[in-house]
């Protein structure tokens, strides 16, 4: 009879919910290239860790089902990850740098109104490259590596676009307050020329609607006015994140 599999400990689990966060729930199988690396170094097989990521998924406020499955520390990371999206995004980046022997630090891409402020000290340096290189993945992985408004499916042309400003320094690592937009989009919506209502809704702003047409890129922009936004299959935008836009950075109509 083939010994039983030890219970899941908490570093493998936060490695596990990391990935999750980052990968499309599409491509969460045994077959995965990147589940069947994290397997690996864990000592699990690529069946076990799916496996562990589906259950995790019945934890995620996105799953429309009421029944919930998995275990009690998946609840317990997921109660934990809502109360303070920072800390367990960092830790469970700790866990995955563990497992793949390597530093956590590493270069990232910087999407928006993510900058470092001057004379921070190396290790707040690096909470913050780290947050930032989970939310860009976090957010594009949710909507499928889609901008939400015109469906263009580029990753160099796409953005992790903050909805509460990231300099605002609430709910910055949390996918959540994410839209996956294109490079034009992105820079509108950050300068408040369009929004996303609470329903889902595109707004262009009076001053964008108004002002001389100038050719297809000011075209791109109008004509997304009163769209339905994309919704991810995965960290869906919050209502009150969506309605603090509108109210503090959208210009208005």
């Amino acid at each position: 009879m083939p010994k039983p599999s030890p219970k899941w400990n908490r570093k493998e689990t936060l490695a596990a919910f990391n990935l999750y966060c980052r990968m499309p729930f599409r491509k969460v199988n045994a077959r995965n290239k990147t589940i069947i690396a994290l397997a690996s170094r864990l000592g699990r097989t690529p069946a076990a860790l799916s496996m562990k990521m589906s259950n995790l998924a019945w934890h995620d406020p996105n799953n429309p089902s009421s029944l919930k499955r998995g275990s009690k520390l998946d609840a317990e990371i997921w109660a934990q990850f809502f109360a303070d999206p920072d800390a367990v995004i960092f830790e469970s980046e700790q866990a995955v740098a563990f497992y793949e022997k390597r530093a956590v630090e590493s270069p990232v891409e910087v999407d928006g109104d993510m900058q470092i402020p001057p004379g921070r000290e190396r290790t707040q340096q690096t909470r913050v490259r780290v947050g930032q290189a989970f939310f860009r993945r976090a957010v594009l992985a949710a909507y499928q590596e889609q901008c939400c408004i015109t469906g263009l499916a580029v990753p160099d042309l796409l953005n992790a676009s903050h909805i509460i400003p990231w300099r605002e320094n609430r709910e910055r690592v949390n996918p959540s307050n994410g839209l996956c937009l294109n490079a034009l989009h992105d820079r509108a919506f950050d300068r408040g020329l369009i929004t996303v209502s609470a329903t889902g809704i595109v707004e262009v702003s009076a001053e964008l609607m108004t002002c001389a047409p100038t050719g297809d890129a000011h075209r791109f922009l109008t004509d997304s006015h009163g769209a339905k936004i994309q919704m991810p299959d995965k960290f869906k935008p919050t209502a009150e994140f969506l309605d603090y836009h509108n109210r503090e950075i959208f210009l208005g109509r």
